[in-house]
């Protein structure tokens, strides 16, 4: 799991991280987005349907900037015993990553989302902040 427990908290040159904790949180997380998303995804589903082709090309390239970035990861790691792979070189599909949290805002109804995403958008900016501070500590403290 490079991409989850990366993206989790697996900071620098990839020589620390976050505790485990934290990915085990983020797994949660994106389970329980996921599950909204669907959930919202299947109350939409005629607009879902009628963009078919664009949520296809989105779906198809996030896979296929992953495969590659797997696919290259896989042959410097046989050459060099390094790890390439880094969640970062995903962020060109950081706004993909920010439409399926607002969608998955939407799947405990119009009522909720404005409360789901303040704390998304809470635990997105403790996060960052607690990246930062450990990244701070690792070079600096």
């Amino acid at each position: 799991s490079t991409w989850i427990d990366g993206f989790a908290g697996r900071y620098g040159w990839l020589d620390y991280s976050a505790p485990s904790w934290v990915g085990t949180w983020f797994r949660f997380f994106i389970a329980t987005a996921g599950l909204l998303t669907v959930a919202t995804l299947i109350r939409a589903r005629e607009a879902v349907f009628s963009r078919r082709a664009e949520v296809l090309a989105y779906i198809a390239f996030s896979i296929t900037l992953a495969a590659v970035i797997a696919k290259t990861g896989y042959d410097y790691r046989r050459a060099t015993g390094f790890v390439f792979e880094q969640p970062r070189y995903l962020f060109g599909v950081v706004g993909l990553y920010s439409g399926f949290v607002a969608v998955a805002c939407l799947g405990l109804g119009h009522r909720f989302a404005p409360k789901l995403a303040i704390l998304a958008i809470g635990f997105f900016c403790l996060h960052n902040m607690t990246g930062l501070t450990q990244t701070m500590l690792r070079y600096y403290g």
